[in-house]
């Protein structure tokens, strides 16, 4: 079992074996009872303690966030799609009767998927993305005409937010979008590649036309400009309509 300490100090681990762990504690406070166990001096205040600490472990485990854990996609024959399954809890679940690719997010408390009901583009090769929570219905965050290559947690300490990385099989050049995950899409740059992170501001390189082809045979292309974005201001902003 995976331990974390809050502020508190007690555990937030999902709780798998929580049976166990507390019939031994009960155990050892049997033990604790007899008069030949040792030291004396302790027994009092270890045995006081002993009931405080099953009940906190037990609360702990109780209210403990269901996360997402061993997300797969099974797909048949020749598809580039197929069911997405995940494990809550134990429990074997079925997120989605069509995806493409998935991301974890936020330590298996999210978890981000994508699908070809997109927005057409070259080829209608445009994708959606969709986030997922234990608890709820997956939710559709935004439809683009690209196909999505990966997902990154883009929060900061005041916003939720998810920097999706694409790229289209025309002209092979990269775009991006953020999104706040309880709103939907909020940002979008179309033939712009992500260049990194500093703190909460993202470094966006523009190349021009003749460079992607370049890129994409694996050779270095230096941005034709930059730009920097701070995070918070982009998902201040309104909602991009479909």
């Amino acid at each position: 079992m995976g331990w974390h300490f809050g502020l508190t100090g007690l555990p937030r681990a999902e709780c798998k074996n929580r049976g166990a762990i507390a019939t031994a504690l009960v155990y050892t406070h049997h033990l604790l009872q007899n008069d030949q166990f040792r030291p004396r001096q302790l027994r009092p205040t270890v045995v006081c303690l002993i009931p405080a600490a099953l009940s906190c472990f037990l609360t702990a485990c109780h209210h403990a966030p269901a996360v997402v854990n061993d997300p797969r996609i099974e797909t048949a024959q020749d598809q580039e799609t197929g069911v997405l399954w995940a494990s809550i809890n134990g429990q074997r679940v079925k997120i989605a009767d069509v995806a493409a690719q998935f991301w974890l997010l936020r330590a298996g408390l999210q978890l981000a998927y994508s699908a070809p009901d997109g927005a057409g583009g070259y080829e209608n090769e445009g994708q959606s993305l969709w986030v997922y929570s234990p608890g709820s219905s997956p939710r559709k965050l935004l439809a683009e005409k690209f196909a999505i290559r990966e997902v990154r947690d883009a929060s900061t300490s005041r916003k939720s937010g998810l920097l999706i990385l694409m790229r289209d099989g025309g002209l092979g050049a990269s775009h991006l979008a953020l999104a706040d995950p309880a709103r939907g899409e909020v940002f979008r740059l179309t033939q712009a590649r992500f260049l990194g992170r500093d703190g909460d501001r993202i470094r966006v390189g523009f190349q021009k036309e003749d460079d992607w082809e370049v890129l994409l045979s694996g050779q270095e292309v230096p941005p034709s400009h930059e730009e920097a974005f701070d995070l918070n201001e982009l998902l201040d902003r309104a909602v991009i309509q479909p």
